[in-house]
C-alpha cells in the first residue's frame, strides 16, 4: 500500500539510529514495512565475536559453522540491532522502475 510506506518513510527518516525517544515511531514503521517487503536483512553486533574453537573453517559444514556461531551469540551480548526492509518503489512514482529502495533501523540494545 503506497500509502503507508508513505506514512512510514515519513515517520522514521533512512538510516537514523532509533533511539528511546524515537522507538514508539521506528517500531510503527517497521511493522508496517515488513508487511510488503521484497526482502528483509538482519544484522547483529554482539560484544565479542569468536571464542576458542569457534574460528569458521572452510571444511566446516553447516551444522558444525552454525553450532560455533550458535556459541559466540550465547556467550557474548547484544549491543546493536540492524534491520533493514527493501520495497521496489511504487508505480508511477518519482523512483518508479529504479532499484530496490533500503530503508535501515538501527536499534542500540543495552542489557538490563
Amino acid at each position: 500500500d503506497t500509502a503507508l510506506h508513505r506514512e512510514a518513510s515519513e515517520k522514521m527518516q533512512d538510516g537514523e539510529d532509533i533511539t528511546r525517544d524515537s522507538f514508539e515511531a521506528a517500531a510503527a514503521a517497521l511493522e508496517a514495512l515488513l508487511a510488503t517487503a521484497e526482502f528483509v536483512a538482519v544484522d547483529a553486533e554482539f560484544t565479542g565475536i569468536k571464542l576458542p574453537g569457534t574460528v569458521p573453517q572452510d571444511h566446516d559444514s553447516t551444522q558444525a559453522r552454525y553450532t560455533k556461531m550458535r556459541r559466540v551469540a550465547s556467550e557474548f551480548s547484544l549491543v546493536q540491532l540492524g534491520i533493514c526492509t527493501f520495497h521496489r518503489p511504487p508505480p508511477g512514482g518519482a523512483a518508479a522502475g529504479s532499484a530496490l529502495q533500503a530503508r535501515p533501523f538501527n536499534f542500540f540494545v543495552r542489557r538490563a
